[in-house]
């Protein structure tokens, strides 16, 4: 319980955001150094980055049948599981005690920004030590957190499936919600953070 009340303490979250602001600011710093020595990967880096998140975005051009296939499946997959919604929430709720609590809570942390950090950590990791292979997976993982969470970004505001502490139904849709968080349940946004990480 000390962990969840940490997490939703609203000054002790600005003050973790602030120093986590301070240590990216450490970071670019010894980065501004490092690109002096190693020459400017910077300028390769975005670009690339950025015809990486064009390719996904077309992406669905150069689907194949098969592709169409895994995408039908996922999505009926996806609409069976509202069937059992209300039991997986009773179940959870008849399992839920402090124990639980805490273990679950992991997702407060691995699911959110502390992701993108720990990325892009690694990424002035391999800048400083001038190693091409943890400077190129700091990138990638900083591309897929980037990726994802726009696209998970954008499903919310699409779908606009109502949270369950909002709504008694599973299946109340309500799209295109820009800022009424009460409808971005859909899809969950630390699921797919922590996937990609």
């Amino acid at each position: 319980m000390i962990f969840s009340a940490t997490m939703t303490n609203p000054r002790r979250r600005k003050r973790n955001k602030s120093a986590l602001l301070i240590v990216l600011l450490v970071h670019l710093f010894f980065i501004n150094s490092a690109l002096a020595e190693a020459g400017c990967f910077l300028v390769n880096d975005f670009p690339q980055a950025w015809n990486c998140g064009l390719g996904l975005v077309s992406a669905p051009l150069r689907f194949e049948r098969k592709d169409w296939i895994r995408l039908g499946l996922t999505a009926g997959g996806t609409a069976l599981l509202f069937t059992v919604d209300k039991h997986i929430q009773k179940l959870a709720l008849k399992n839920q005690n402090p124990f639980n609590d805490v273990i679950f809570n992991v997702d407060k942390i691995h699911g959110n920004e502390y992701s993108l950090y720990l990325a892009g950590s690694v990424y002035t990791l391999g800048l400083i030590t001038k190693k091409p292979a943890i400077r190129t997976a700091g990138l990638n993982a900083v591309e897929a957190y980037m990726f994802s969470g726009a696209i998970t970004g954008v499903g919310k505001v699409l779908f606009g499936r109502k949270r369950p502490y909002a709504s008694a139904s599973p299946v109340l849709f309500s799209p295109f919600h820009m800022t009424d968080n009460r409808y971005h349940s859909l899809p969950s946004g630390h699921t797919t953070v922590s996937f990609v990480a």
